[in-house]
């Protein structure tokens, strides 16, 4: 869509680019199994457009910072920019192997390292559960995610989220954080990855009523943008 009414009708930018991510936001929490993943926004070309892409991108990066799905049964889903060994959270998953996992391995400490040794090999889709020490959560779930392929696709990530979430309401824990699982060594396309959050989250959501779950963060690492943006 292009900037409506922000041209010849003078209509401020920066009213323009707050408008449009509210009615963006109100769609989407009221949506949040849309099969809409891409809205792009085209500026006409003019010689200031720089400046242009700046006040119409602020906004969009500000509300993205932190952003949240309301799903069935009290059930909210979180897209959040930072890092996800900061979570504080009763639950936080590790991608055993990825550079996530070494962050996290690094803050929890000599107790958490000595502990994870004596994990076996995992299988895709199960999960090994640690305490936290140094991490501001109370478990971690450790998962294996394999590598982006045909034969894969959506259905092991999808398997992974479900088992998270199923393992969480088993702990009778409220809430979990995630990472964008496998957009970093794997090469999973970002907005597969989002589109199954997505999609995973809200039918667990409405196939758990009464589950105890009532915060699901999906934490974008502050230099990943492009998945945030997805």
């Amino acid at each position: 869509m292009p900037a409506i009414g922000a041209g010849q009708k003078g209509y401020p930018k920066d009213v323009v680019a707050h408008m449009i991510i509210q009615a963006l936001t109100e769609y989407i929490e009221s949506h949040p199994t849309t099969s809409l993943t891409n809205v792009r926004l085209y500026l006409f070309h003019r010689t200031d457009t720089r400046s242009e892409v700046e006040v119409f991108s602020k906004p969009f990066h500000q509300n993205l910072s932190k952003y949240s799905f309301g799903l069935k049964n009290d059930v909210t889903l979180y897209i959040c920019k930072g890092a996800l060994s900061n979570s504080e959270v009763d639950i936080m998953v590790n991608p055993t192997g990825s550079k996530t996992s070494l962050v996290l391995l690094k803050k929890g400490g000599q107790a958490l390292q000595d502990e994870c040794p004596r994990i076996k090999h995992l299988d895709v889709g199960e999960i090994a559960m640690t305490g936290a020490y140094g991490l501001p959560c109370a478990k971690i779930f450790h998962v294996n995610c394999p590598p982006w392929s045909d034969n894969v696709k959506e259905q092991s990530l999808q398997q992974i989220i479900t088992d998270c979430l199923n393992a969480t309401k088993d702990q009778k824990a409220k809430t979990i954080a995630f990472p964008a699982i496998g957009t970093g060594e794997l090469h999973y396309p970002p907005e597969d990855v989002a589109r199954c959050f997505f999609r995973t989250c809200a039918k667990f959501a409405k196939d758990n009523p009464g589950c105890g779950i009532k915060k699901i963060l999906l934490v974008i690492d502050d230099a990943d943008d492009g998945a945030l943006q997805v």
